[in-house]
């Protein structure tokens, strides 16, 4: 049953299976409206909550850079497991935020057998992550466990959903339920049981939140209905809780005992911060002519109704939206500052990146460098050629100023591609020579220089010959690459042109952003890209970390000039050819 597309009717969209004659309409909203809905419930259902009720109404006065652990990594887990209420961790790449949670999972259901888990996720890909490790760890400790991974009719039906994630949708609950013995005169089940397996069906989501002992799904969940004053759990584990908005956040901490917060205020921040913001100094300039205009308040009225009261009555109890207000948009890092020290954690152990990356990333970024952990291994040993086979290494492109074709936008419609990037990019990889398939990812910041990869027959011709992964999975831009790691990561900057000041980069310059960009490293990292573009607008303040971020490679990477390298190939294909 649905809604008609252009018609305010309900439907009967399968004609082939007629309605019961008696039963229950199920509402479902979906979209937009169920965000909508599940925002408005939660701003009445968190600002009493015993958890956040001390600290709702504070404002962090000043970031304390001189914070220090109050306990030892070993004894972290056993740690959170026996806190009540609110724990926050900040895990800075590679230091290990998701062995973090499924440790704590697994310590925690095997000490509460009985106990009801939630563990979620900004993003579906980060979530699916964590619940492959939390499963894995769970089957090698043989702790029994029921879980469930939440997903919506949409994503179950247009999506590639991965092996083991099927494993643990609603439908195949029943199934296991269905193979269980049951007493005669309960054969109405197995109808039941045969009619509900096969499809998405509402009865089988219930019935799957009420038996699962861990349930895994994103912070934008419509399940969040179900549970938002009906369910609570015993433990809360919400991974990625820097990108998170309050009403993404602060409802699932409301519905845990124990919560823990996992997530970095110096990576990605929540989805378009800034234009929020942005949108919020809009709204104070209108609240401000609002006082002389009782025109523009009645019209502002008809057209917000209530809300537009509440955001009036805020701005007038408090004059302004200050940064300090504003601060709540960033619920994470908030709650970070406010939180006593015995409550929170920053993880200082890399296991992710070799020393030189490790150190750059540290010092920039953390104002300190890692306790470095990662074990000593060479993936990728004999696969490429040794003159290049360094953990930081740099193609250093010429500016467009003096080479043309390496110019960003070339035919100046507003495009942020460069195919001088991608030429090298194929030619560098044609220099792999692939022993096995490779873990092998290329990185943009830019949708646009993603899809002209994506084009690329050459290049997509070049990477089924590195790696068994599908040639889409490969290719990413960087935001939607938080949270994962490979041994070869190549980064196309794109940028290269005559502008000016922050607006020659773009978003790029963003700190956060650049610590993702180049923080997803296991063994090799190759950066395609212009320094004279970073150091001819080094002198602006938005470009100072971008800059210093150079200087740190400098130090410790190697770089070659594109057009040495792509000579040097030139030559070899030369000899060859002659030879």
């Amino acid at each position: 049953i649905g809604l008609h597309s252009d018609q305010q009717i309900i439907v009967i969209k399968n004609r082939g299976k007629p309605l019961p004659k008696r039963g229950f309409l199920y509402v479902y909203e979906f979209g937009d409206i169920d965000q909508i809905q599940k925002k408005r419930k939660f701003i009445n259902f968190v600002k009493n909550h015993p958890i956040l009720e001390d600290y709702l109404n504070k404002i962090p006065i000043e970031e304390n850079d001189a914070f220090t652990n109050s306990y030892k990594r070993n004894n972290l887990a056993e740690t959170i497991c026996k806190n009540w209420g609110l724990f926050a961790v900040q895990g800075p790449p590679g230091t290990g935020k998701t062995y973090l949670a499924a440790e704590v999972v697994a310590k925690f259901l095997k000490n509460n057998p009985y106990a009801k888990i939630l563990v979620c996720s900004k993003e579906h890909l980060a979530l699916n992550y964590i619940l492959k490790k939390v499963v894995e760890r769970l089957k090698n400790e043989n702790t029994e466990f029921r879980a469930f991974r939440s997903l919506s009719y949409i994503r179950q039906t247009t999506s590639t959903i991965e092996s083991y994630i099927k494993e643990f949708l609603s439908s195949n609950i029943m199934r296991e339920i269905g193979s269980y013995k049951w007493k005669n005169g309960s054969e109405i089940w197995y109808h039941a049981q045969e009619s509900l397996v096969q499809e998405y069906d509402l009865r089988n989501l219930s019935l799957a939140i009420s038996s699962a002992s861990i349930i895994f799904c994103t912070t934008m969940d419509g399940i969040f209905h179900q549970l938002i004053n009906k369910k609570s759990f015993d433990l809360v584990v919400i991974e990625e809780a820097g990108k998170s908005y309050p009403s993404e956040l602060l409802h699932t901490i409301c519905i845990g005992h124990r919560v823990l917060l996992i997530g970095d205020q110096n990576q990605l921040p929540p989805y378009q911060i800034r234009e929020t913001e942005e949108a919020l100094r809009i709204w104070e300039a209108i609240l401000k002519r609002v006082k002389s205009d009782p025109h523009l308040n009645e019209d502002l009225q008809k057209r917000f109704g209530y809300d537009y009261l509440k955001l009036k009555n805020f701005y007038n109890k408090y004059s302004s939206f200050d940064m300090q207000q504003l601060c709540w948009l960033k619920p994470f890092e908030t709650l970070f500052k406010l939180l006593p020290a015995e409550k929170k954690y920053f993880l200082d152990q890399q296991y992710r990146m070799e020393l030189p990356l490790s150190n750059v990333i540290g010092r920039i970024f953390y104002n300190r460098e890692f306790k470095h952990k990662k074990k000593p291994e060479k993936p990728l040993i004999g696969i490429i050629p040794e003159e290049y086979d360094v953990p930081m290494l740099w193609i250093d492109t010429p500016h467009m100023t003096e080479y043309m074709d390496a110019s960003d936008d070339p035919e100046k419609i507003g495009m942020r591609v460069n195919f001088y990037e991608l030429s090298i990019l194929i030619t560098y990889l044609k220099l792999l020579k692939p022993l096995k398939s490779i873990d092998l990812i290329i990185l943009t910041p830019y949708n646009d220089q993603k899809d002209l990869f994506l084009e690329s027959e050459e290049l997509k011709n070049v990477c089924l010959e590195m790696t068994n992964e599908p040639f889409k999975e490969i290719i990413r831009t960087t935001d939607e690459y938080q949270g994962h790691e490979a041994d070869l990561t190549i980064l196309s900057l794109v940028r290269n042109n005559t502008l000016y000041a922050a607006s020659s980069w773009g978003f790029i310059i963003e700190p956060e952003r650049l610590n993702v960009m180049f923080s997803r490293t296991k063994s090799r990292q190759v950066i395609i890209g212009c320094t004279q573009h970073i150091i001819r607008n080094s002198h602006e303040e938005r470009i100072k970390i971008f800059h210093n971020l150079y200087l740190e490679y400098k130090k410790e990477g190697i770089f070659v000039s594109s057009k040495n390298f792509l000579g040097n190939q030139e030559k070899n294909k030369e000899r060859e050819n002659n030879g």
